[in-house]
C-alpha cells in the first residue's frame, strides 16, 4: 500500500512541487507540444531539457508565498523548490532522502533555498533534508506560480490550497 494525497479535487502518489523545477517541466513540455520533430532521441531530450533549466536560472517562488504544517508558518519566498515528497528519489532518480518511509501516512518537507540545492540534487548529491514531515499542510499563494503534481505541470492560482492525507492504495510490483 501507498500513501494517497488530494490537493484540489486532484490525487497524487510521489510527490508536489512548487517553484524552480515546475517551472523547466512546464517550459520543456510546451515546447514538446509546439514542436515534437525536436524530441525524437535521449539526448537531444537531455539537452532541451538543460536549455529550459537555463532559461528559468533566476526563477523561484514568488513572494507572499507560506507553508503551514505542524504549528509552523514558513515563508518559502524567494526558495527554488519547495517538494514534498513520499518518494526517496527525484530528478530522474537521483537520490532524495534514504528514510523516506510510502506507507507512514506523512509526506517530506524538502525546501531548496537556492539554485546550489537544486544541482546539488541533479547531481546525484542529495537533498539538503530537514526531515520534516506531516499528514496536512497549507499552502498559500501570493501570485499566480507553476507546480508539478506527479511529474505533470500543474498551475497553482493565487490563494490557499489544501493538501492531505486521503487514504491509501494497493500497487502490485515485482
Amino acid at each position: 500500500s501507498f500513501d494517497l494525497w488530494g490537493i484540489e479535487k486532484k490525487v497524487f502518489l510521489n510527490y508536489l512541487s512548487v517553484g524552480y523545477d515546475a517551472a523547466v517541466v512546464d517550459r520543456f513540455q510546451r515546447l514538446r507540444g509546439k514542436l515534437p520533430a525536436l524530441f525524437r532521441r535521449p539526448f537531444g531530450n537531455r539537452v532541451l531539457y538543460l536549455i529550459s533549466g537555463f532559461l528559468h536560472l533566476f526563477y523561484g517562488i514568488p513572494s507572499g508565498a507560506v507553508i503551514m504544517y505542524e504549528n509552523q508558518k514558513i515563508d518559502i519566498s524567494g526558495h527554488k523548490t519547495l517538494l514534498l515528497g513520499n518518494i526517496n528519489s527525484y530528478a530522474g532518480g537521483k537520490p532524495l532522502d534514504k528514510t523516506v518511509v510510502y506507507t507512514d501516512k506523512q509526506l517530506n518537507v524538502f525546501r531548496i533555498k537556492r539554485l546550489w540545492g537544486m544541482i546539488r540534487l541533479v547531481s546525484g548529491r542529495g537533498c539538503e533534508s530537514q526531515n520534516e514531515k506531516s499528514n496536512s499542510f497549507v499552502l498559500n499563494l501570493g501570485y499566480d506560480t507553476m507546480g508539478q503534481i506527479d511529474g505533470e505541470p500543474h498551475p497553482f492560482a493565487k490563494g490557499v490550497h489544501r493538501i492531505e492525507l486521503i487514504g491509501q492504495v494497493k500497487v502490485i510490483g515485482g
